[in-house]
């Protein structure tokens, strides 16, 4: 967050560690409509906002609360990452020193979420399913509602992963 210094303690917000952006996910019977429920209302960003985003802001008090309602308070010099969908929507801009956007194209995006979620979800085609009445719709409306490319202040070209490649800011 803004203010921190270079060498800063760095608290991280991952999909693999505690205080994940994913834990963030509202329980299905809180969701909308299938398309509109996965991006307009998948993630509580009022809990994200207030239990992360404002304490490890340059005003906050560095009391952060997950998810989970578990606090801690981060050291004073702590830099917090987060990774996750939907993250340089207009809501969440604000928090951000610096958004780093990986881009892939939706074909990209569907292959690698089937692969990775076949099992979660009973299966490649339960798993394509969910991702044709609700992943790939949210990414749509994302990509055409708040353009993460255009907000980012770094594209990265993710489609293989092997031969990332900066791609020129729009911005």
């Amino acid at each position: 967050m803004s203010g921190r210094r270079a060498g800063s303690c760095v608290a991280r917000c991952t999909s693999n560690d505690p205080g994940s952006v994913d834990d963030y996910i509202r329980p299905p019977e809180q969701l909308g409509a299938p398309a509109a429920g996965y991006f307009d209302d998948n993630f509580d960003l009022a809990a994200l906002i207030a239990g992360l985003l404002i304490p490890l802001g340059p005003d906050g008090d560095r009391n952060c609360r997950a998810a989970d309602g578990t606090t801690s308070k981060a050291p004073y010099d702590a830099v917090l990452l987060v990774d996750g969908v939907f993250l340089l929507q207009a809501a969440l801009r604000p928090y951000w020193d610096v958004g780093l956007y990986l881009h892939i194209n939706e074909d990209e995006m569907l292959r690698r979420g089937v692969l990775r979620d076949r099992e979660r979800y009973g299966g490649e085609g339960a798993a394509r399913g969910l991702f044709a009445t609700q992943f790939v719709p949210g990414w749509r409306t994302y990509q055409a509602v708040h353009d993460p490319a255009a907000a980012a202040t770094i594209v990265i070209d993710h489609h293989d992963p092997a031969h990332p490649a900066i791609r020129p800011s729009r911005t």
